[in-house]
């Protein structure tokens, strides 16, 4: 009798453990977000309709100071934080790198056959915040369309 009531907790508490550990519960509790980020990291999940060529995909990951030094601005670096980041993390129908970290205004932009057809931004606060980048691809007549979206603890809702 002992046994089968050990067992029956541990079951529940086995289950309970992994329902909260679940990407959806992503949010502001901060154990549970360190939880997330060590099991899952950050996830980027390519969708393709059948017409198109995944190997023509490329995701360009930019953060703020990448971008101020694209439009000519100069500014002191006065931490990691401020370093300029550009790095490809999705080439050839496979992710080559992880998404990097930098606090603040972040934008991963979105390549079909070396053209720009779409980015997702958002505003990372924390290292330890995981998220999935999810972007679908479909042809509308000649042109490829991208519809992205973020999510995770650092959403703009």
């Amino acid at each position: 009798m002992m046994i089968r009531m050990l067992s029956i907790i541990s079951i529940t508490l086995l289950f309970c453990c992994i329902c909260l550990l679940h990407p959806s519960f992503n949010g502001t509790n901060k154990l549970i977000n360190y939880t997330h980020y060590f099991l899952y990291g950050n996830k980027i999940d390519i969708v393709m309709n059948d017409d198109l060529d995944i190997n023509k995909v490329k995701l360009v990951f930019k953060n703020e100071a990448q971008h101020a030094l694209e439009k000519g601005f100069h500014f002191r670096v006065s931490s990691q934080s401020n370093q300029p980041i550009c790095a490809v993390i999705f080439e050839n129908g496979k992710q080559i790198s992880d998404i990097p970290y930098s606090y603040g205004k972040q934008e991963i932009e979105v390549f079909y056959d070396n053209i720009k057809i779409g980015a997702m931004k958002h505003w990372h606060t924390l290292k330890f915040h995981s998220h999935t980048y999810q972007v679908e691809f479909f042809q509308k007549k000649q042109e490829v369309i991208c519809v992205s979206n973020i999510s995770g603890a650092d959403v703009i809702k």
